[in-house]
């Protein structure tokens, strides 16, 4: 896919007044009291005049074992390294898993990340929507988590193929790591309106939820289903929080 151009040219200074850092120390709280701890990550977003250019999602419990009653391995808790995934546009990504999964156009399964928590009556009609999408012999799968960090690592380790948040409820400090990081990779993050969020420092809500893929296909093809069954989000391009792609 297209990779958008850095908005300034990398070995230049960028002023202060361009930048805007988030940070997320514990993405996943909920994950986090529930005892599935491979959901939790700290996430730090680097913005460039209201653009993610930089991403970083610290995992600090990674391939842990499972004991019989599926929870996290104890010993594991203390013992695991963790890793860190980084990058943004221009520089790559670095830190992801070697994983090969194929394409969402060939594969028998559609995965859908959804979140855990968010109880929400669009989308039932809206996975059905998107299944009449797709080719007769392809299902859909839905793996729930809550935890935009987590998601965005799925996606780009090919593990989903895309990421559904239908309502507000995540903030920019959720996304704008994994915006970077999947820019990077060709990959897209918008709203349910198929546009892009600005990352200025002065609107933290994305109010008007998330679809985000490694694929431009899928996610064209996600943003089709959601508009056939959301009948009212927020599509105002004038509003501060939203810029035209």
């Amino acid at each position: 896919g297209e990779v958008e151009q850095m908005p300034w040219n990398g070995n230049t200074p960028v002023e202060s007044s361009r930048v805007v850092v988030y940070v997320d120390p514990l993405d996943g709280t909920n994950e986090f009291a529930s005892g599935n701890f491979e959901l939790c990550t700290t996430l730090l977003g680097v913005c460039v005049d209201g653009k993610p250019m930089g991403g970083v999602i610290g995992q600090a419990f990674f391939n842990l074992r499972r004991d019989e009653d599926g929870k996290a391995h104890r010993d594991d808790l203390a013992a695991t390294p963790g890793r860190v995934v980084y990058g943004g546009p221009g520089v790559g990504v670095h830190g992801l898993e070697e994983h090969s999964r194929s394409s969402a156009s060939t594969s028998p399964q559609l995965i859908v990340g959804l979140n855990r928590g968010v109880r929400d009556e669009r989308i039932e009609p809206a996975m059905e929507k998107l299944k009449s999408s797709l080719p007769s012999d392809q299902s859909i799968r839905i793996s729930r988590g809550s935890a935009s960090g987590w998601h965005c690592l799925q996606l780009m380790e090919q593990k989903h193929d895309v990421y559904l948040h239908l309502r507000a409820g995540t903030k920019k400090w959720d996304t704008a790591p994994g915006e970077a990081m999947l820019d990077a990779m060709g990959g897209r993050l918008t709203n349910v309106a198929g546009e892009r969020y600005q990352y200025d420092g002065n609107h933290h809500k994305n109010i008007s939820g998330v679809v985000a893929s490694l694929c431009n296909e899928t996610h064209a093809t996600a943003l089709i289903a959601i508009e056939g069954v959301v009948a009212q989000y927020v599509r105002d391009t004038d509003d501060p929080s939203v810029r035209k792609v």
